[in-house]
């Protein structure tokens, strides 16, 4: 069985989850794996975040939680170079 990457290169991929769990933790286990089997595809994961503690209409939203806005932008910035 040939499961060689099939994508034409190497292209860069990250991640932002989003979860109501206050502690970030939560679902980092199957989190890690989910991006490491998308790795085997070809394409190349560079980072990821992930916003936690958000409840919509109980909570502030995420874009008022600077340091999440900050990476978001970082994350992005990273896959245009």
């Amino acid at each position: 069985m040939d499961l060689s990457p099939k994508l034409p290169g190497s292209k860069k991929i990250s991640f932002i989850f989003t979860q109501n769990q206050p502690d970030a933790r939560l679902f980092e286990t199957p989190l890690r794996p989910f991006m490491h089997m998308t790795g085997l595809t070809g394409l190349s994961v560079k980072d990821h975040l992930i916003a936690y503690d958000l409840d919509a209409g109980v909570k502030p939203t995420v874009t008022e939680k600077k340091e999440f806005m900050e990476k978001a932008y970082r994350i992005g910035n990273e896959l245009l170079r």
